[in-house]
Parts: structure tokens; C-alpha cells; sequence
């Protein structure tokens, strides 16, 4: 897929480099993609463990968000005492379909790694305002080093929630003085710092580059064109990516109703830090749906406490109607949203590529030869455009492999072809281009792609 292939070449390189702290691509240093390496540090573990490098690259994100779902037990056994209400949660989330999701827990990005830790982080500091224990505080800032280390600036976006929490629940005072709060933020930035200074050192320009991509440019600027309305991701949220989360929410003001004082603060802590995660990255000025990821774990916990809530409201008026009213919300769960989940994994249209007109259709065909599925032949893979990570992976992992055949790339149009060579093609564009130069026969198609060979230069008549 398109950003996981950059994610695959950082780690090739890296691997090649022996460099972990600067990212490069392309062999050169990295200034587009200039978020912490930890993502890169477990994808290259999984290169050197896993046969499969699409398995290397995805299972951190497929880990991560299984994690996420094991998180929801703890929390809630901790939260209202009841392990069964966060494996309802769990439920709920794993049926939301912008967490089982590209670019999220079925892509090797960033965002299922930084949701886990986002998810961590916002319990460990409600446990630590609630309990007032120290050692939650720790917990707190070890997983907010790690969100910033999955995805750099994005997990900050938490902390204007985090802060109005304090304040709703009256601990503001008592956190001021806490001279541990002050111990544990002193270390955290120390560390920030260090690592930050390590790869300042190493990489000149990375300031700048970090600053435009990470933090205030990407705030305040649209990069890449991505520039949506305010309520963009208010609209996604509802229209497909958790809509039926979205119906459920009157049960947590009913919950926020019927609970003990014990069992409101969940609830409404959750709703809170989630409103102003959605309220900052809505002011964001680049949007793009996977940055609400984060906010799907917080909505599916506040819906599984308030649900699990609920029923045992109703089960102290009648256990046969808590009964009755938790199957048919189970039934309605499995029936609707977590089928349609399924139906989505299985059928995703990017993966049919054989069937339609599809940029990726190339890179499942390299895939086959480096899977060693069709027949490696020499040839020239043809392209309009120069980046193109989604192909360049492959041919990188073909060319390192001495049983296959070597696989080169001409792109934008500057085609230098002898008599005789084969050629890949995705793109009508290429072929007119091709055809104007050369003459050619296509020996074989499927879908968009073409695979053919050079007869002869055409002779170019000067006017």
C-alpha cells in the first residue's frame, strides 16, 4: 500500500545501514517521513524474524491493535471491577470499521501503534488521578514517550483533554503539589531531548523537516492537499467509520445517569478526553481520515462500560430482561457492524487487482515473482511517475536474490529500450509514450498490466 511501502524501504535501508536512528529513503535521508523510528526499530526486527516481509511490515499494527482489545480487560476490571465490560468494549472496537481499518490495525503505519499507546497513556492517568498513586504517574509518561516515538507530535493532541480532566475532577491543586509530577516530567522531557539531540546531530536539516511535518506545519497548514472541512472527521465518524458507535451514545448519558459516582468517572472521563482529541484535530488544518484512530478505542470503552452499566441497572429489576436485552444487543453487534467488518476484510477491493484497473496491480505481480509463483524473467518495469516505494520494494527484494532474475526501472518518460527487451507497463500513458518510439508486441495482459518486448527502434523522420 502507498505509505506502508515508505515505511518498508526505511526499513530495508536501515537494515542495509546499520544506522537506527536516522531514516533514509531512496538511501538518502528521509525529510518527508521524520517521525521516530520505533515503528521502523520493530518492522526491521519482523524483516529478520519473518519469511513474509508484508507480515514483517503489518504485524506490529496487527499486534498493536490485538493489544489494544487485551487493554480494554485490564482497564475495566480496574476501572468498575468487571473484566467483562472491557471484553464488551472489545467487541464494540474490533466492529468499528475505522479501527479495522487501512492505514491502522491492517497496514504497516504508524496509527495502530500510536492508538495502543494513546489508549495506555489516557488510563494510567485516570487510574493515577483517581488512585492518586505514583506509579500510574510513571506508566502514564513511559506510554506517552512511546506514543511520541510511534507518531511524534500526534499523541500531545491529548493533553489539552488530560488537563481539563484534572480540573473536572478537582485534582488540579493536588496535582501542583505533587513533587513526583515534577520528578516524572523532568526525566520525560530529558529523554526527549536526548533522542531528539542524537538525531539533530546526525542529520542536518531535520529541524526544519520535523517541525513542517510533525508538529506546527502539519497543524497549521494543509500538506499534501489534504484540506477538509472543520466537521470532516465529525462526518466520517458518523457516516461510515463508526457510525453505529455513534447510535449507542445515548446509552452513556443514560449511564452517566443511573451510575454511582464510583463508576460515572470512567465514562466520563473517556468522553471528555475523546470531545477534545476530535475538537483539536478537527481545528488541525491537515486532515485525513486514519488521524481520528486514536478516538475509536476511547468511544467503544465509554459505550462498553455505559452498555455493561446499563444491564446491570436492569438486572436489579429483572435478571431474565438484562438477559434478554444483553443478547439481542450482542445479536445486533455480530449481526451488523462486526459483519460488515468481515465482509470488508475479505472482499477489500484493493486486493482484486486482476479485476480491475488498480495502481497496486504491479505489485502483486512482483510479489508472485518474488514468491517465486510465476517465472522470473529479466525485464524493465515502465512508470510515469518516480516515486513509486509500492514497486520499488519488490524489485529491491528481487534483485538481492541471486535465484531471480535482475528487474531495472525507467520512469517519466526517458525509456531507453533495446531490441530485444522485455518490458512491464501499468499505464496507457506509457504505452502511447513506448509506442512512439519503439515498435513493440505485448506478449501477455492482466488487468492494466502489460508485459512485452522491444522489436525495434522506429526510425524518427525529421521535418
Amino acid at each position: 500500500m502507498w505509505d506502508e511501502s515508505r515505511q518498508a524501504i526505511n526499513t530495508y535501508e536501515m537494515i542495509k545501514s546499520g544506522n537506527p536512528f536516522v531514516t533514509t529513503f531512496n538511501d538518502d535521508r528521509d525529510h518527508y517521513n521524520t517521525k521516530p523510528p520505533l515503528l521502523i526499530w520493530l518492522q526491521s526486527l519482523g524483516w529478520l524474524i519473518f519469511k513474509s516481509k508484508e507480515l514483517a511490515l503489518r504485524f506490529p499494527s496487527a499486534l498493536a491493535g490485538l493489544a489494544t482489545c487485551f487493554t480494554f480487560i485490564w482497564f475495566s476490571n480496574r476501572a468498575v471491577k468487571s473484566a467483562w465490560a472491557g471484553a464488551l468494549s472489545a467487541i464494540l472496537l474490533v466492529s468499528v470499521d475505522g479501527f479495522i481499518d487501512l492505514h491502522v490495525t491492517r497496514t504497516g503505519d504508524y496509527d495502530a501503534l500510536l492508538t495502543l499507546f494513546t489508549t495506555l497513556f489516557i488510563m494510567h492517568f485516570f487510574l493515577f488521578i483517581r488512585d492518586e498513586k505514583v506509579k500510574n504517574l510513571g506508566y502514564f509518561y513511559l506510554f506517552l514517550g512511546l506514543a511520541i516515538g510511534a507518531k511524534a507530535a500526534a499523541p500531545l493532541m491529548f493533553l489539552p483533554g488530560l488537563l481539563l480532566s484534572v480540573i473536572f475532577f478537582k485534582k488540579f491543586k493536588w496535582l501542583l503539589f505533587q513533587q513526583q509530577t515534577y520528578k516524572y516530567s523532568l526525566i520525560f522531557l530529558g529523554l526527549l531531548i536526548v533522542f531528539y539531540g542524537i538525531r539533530l546531530s546526525m542529520d542536518n536539516g531535520y529541524a526544519q523537516a520535523v517541525w513542517y511535518n510533525d508538529f506546527g506545519g502539519r497543524f497549521m497548514t494543509s500538506i499534501d492537499n489534504h484540506t477538509e472541512v472543520f466537521e470532516y472527521y465529525w462526518l466520517i465518524i458518523w457516516d461510515s467509520k463508526a457510525t453505529f458507535l455513534i447510535t449507542l451514545m445515548p446509552l452513556c448519558l443514560l449511564s452517566l445517569f443511573w451510575s454511582k459516582e464510583d463508576n460515572f468517572k470512567p465514562i466520563a472521563y473517556l468522553l471528555l478526553n475523546a470531545f477534545f482529541f476530535l475538537l483539536l484535530i478537527s481545528i488541525a488544518k491537515t486532515k485525513i481520515f486514519w488521524y481520528a484512530a486514536p478516538l475509536y478505542p476511547l468511544m467503544a470503552l465509554a459505550v462498553g462500560l455505559s452498555v455493561f452499566q446499563v444491564l446491570k441497572k436492569l438486572a436489579t429489576i429483572k435478571k431474565q430482561l438484562a438477559y434478554a436485552v444483553g443478547i439481542i444487543f450482542m445479536g445486533y453487534i455480530v449481526a451488523f457492524p462486526y459483519a460488515q467488518v468481515i465482509d470488508k476484510v475479505i472482499k477489500n477491493p484493493y486486493f482484486d487487482w486482476e479485476n480491475q484497473e488498480t495502481i497496486y496491480a504491479p505489485s502483486h505481480y512482483l510479489r508472485k515473482i518474488y514468491n517465486q509463483q510465476i517465472e522470473s524473467t529479466k525485464f524493465t518495469f515502465l512508470h510515469d511517475n518516480h516515486y513509486i516505494p509500492f514497486y520499488d520494494i519488490y524489485i529491491r527484494l528481487i534483485n538481492d536474490n541471486h535465484k531471480l532474475e535482475k528487474i531495472s526501472i525507467q520512469t517519466e518518460g526517458n525509456y531507453i529500450l533495446n531490441k530485444g527487451d522485455n518490458f512491464l507497463l501499468n499505464e496507457s500513458k506509457v504505452e502511447l509514450d513506448l509506442r512512439k518510439e519503439y515498435q513493440i508486441v505485448i506478449l501477455d495482459s492482466i488487468a492494466t498490466l502489460k508485459y512485452g518486448t522491444i522489436l525495434e527502434k522506429k526510425l524518427i523522420m525529421p521535418e
